[in-house]
């Protein structure tokens, strides 16, 4: 998807998405803005995220469990209900240049098995979770 804008107006439930990839697809969102509701990405499903923006998600601004690969650059999350990002043991998580602002929860909540994380730019609030005794899990922050 390039330059697209959408919108969620409906009445708020709490599992509001506007954009969901299901198992086994890929999604590339280019200069898009998601404003109202997040991203979905469901197992074995991978994202490209580039100069996008999400934000007033009613919860989580991005949500991805069990994910091949999530990859956001020089993008923005801000004022979500939950966490900017959720990533629930996804295999690669790379996020760079990126901004997670005044969002309810974590700015970015990593948990579930070990994956590789990798996480630089302007971040508020960078928890990560383990479940397991030895996790490959990483990162990194550094604010612009």
């Amino acid at each position: 998807l390039r330059h697209v804008c959408l919108k969620f107006k409906g009445a708020f439930t709490g599992a509001e998405t506007l954009v969901e990839c299901r198992s086994g697809a890929r999604v590339e969102l280019i200069d898009c803005n998601l404003e109202g509701a997040g991203l979905k990405l469901c197992p074995d499903s991978s994202a490209r995220l580039l100069r996008s923006r999400i934000h007033k998600s009613s919860s989580f601004g991005v949500f991805a469990c069990d994910v091949r690969e999530l990859l956001m650059e020089d993008c923005e999350v801000m004022q979500c209900e939950g966490e900017g990002v959720h990533s629930s043991s996804s295999k690669q998580l790379n996020i760079s240049d990126s901004r997670m602002a005044q969002n309810t929860l974590s700015g970015i909540l990593v948990d579930g098995k070990p994956g590789e994380a990798s996480v630089k730019g302007e971040v508020n609030g960078v928890e990560m979770r383990e479940r397991q005794s030895s996790p490959r899990e990483t990162h990194s922050t550094q604010s612009n």
